[in-house]
């Protein structure tokens, strides 16, 4: 597959996790609301809304590709760990959405208690997860910021999604899908000898 195809498909898949995000965010508002998960895990709103999140999540690592084979060139080894660490952060975060999707519901009805209120080793896995996923992203914005190959703003943008990630509430990456599809429309609009480099 050729390096400007990646590209390109990067930037789709970048607005196609913000658009999920949202839809994610407005089911789980809408089945959740300010009740307990366990009484609306069972229900099909709770199930597509975590399905969506869950797409939002899998696009992510597409969308950091293009941007890392974008602005490669200017990364530097910090540039370079940052997107090793935002694509690990990225897979276990994955790992904690799947369990929204086929996890949660199972145990719904059989353990509420344990649904409702997270605790021990489960507790500490998503922790885990978040914290990589924030701290590899926010990496990964601070390098984009000093290549200087997207403008300033989206690059802030893109820290704060990060920052903002580690934040346990429905939707956790919106703000960095925002920041992301941002990015991913100014390549797709970018001239092609610009943008998509051979």
């Amino acid at each position: 597959m050729s390096q400007p195809l990646v590209i390109r498909l990067g930037s789709y898949s970048a607005v196609a996790s913000l658009l999920l995000a949202f839809g994610a965010l407005v089911g789980f508002l809408i089945s959740v609301g300010s009740g307990k998960i366990s009484e609306a895990a069972g229900s099909t709103g709770f199930y597509i809304a975590a399905a969506r999140a869950l797409g939002s999540l899998a696009l992510l690592p597409l969308a950091l590709v293009a941007l890392w084979l974008q602005q490669r060139d200017r990364m530097g080894r910090f540039g370079a760990l940052a997107f090793a660490a935002a694509l690990v952060g990225t897979v276990l975060a994955v790992g904690a959405q799947w369990t929204y999707v086929f996890v949660v519901p199972y145990f719904a009805d059989a353990a509420p208690e344990l649904v409702n209120e997270s605790s021990g080793i489960a507790l500490v896995g998503f922790l885990i997860s978040y914290a990589a996923l924030a701290a590899g992203w926010v990496a990964f914005g601070v390098a984009t910021l000093r290549t200087r190959v997207f403008p300033r703003w989206a690059a802030v943008l893109l820290i704060a999604g990060g920052a903002i990630s580690i934040v346990p509430m429905p939707s956790r990456t919106l703000v960095l899908a925002l920041a992301l599809a941002l990015l991913g429309l100014q390549l797709l609009r970018a001239p092609r000898e610009d943008a998509l480099p051979e």
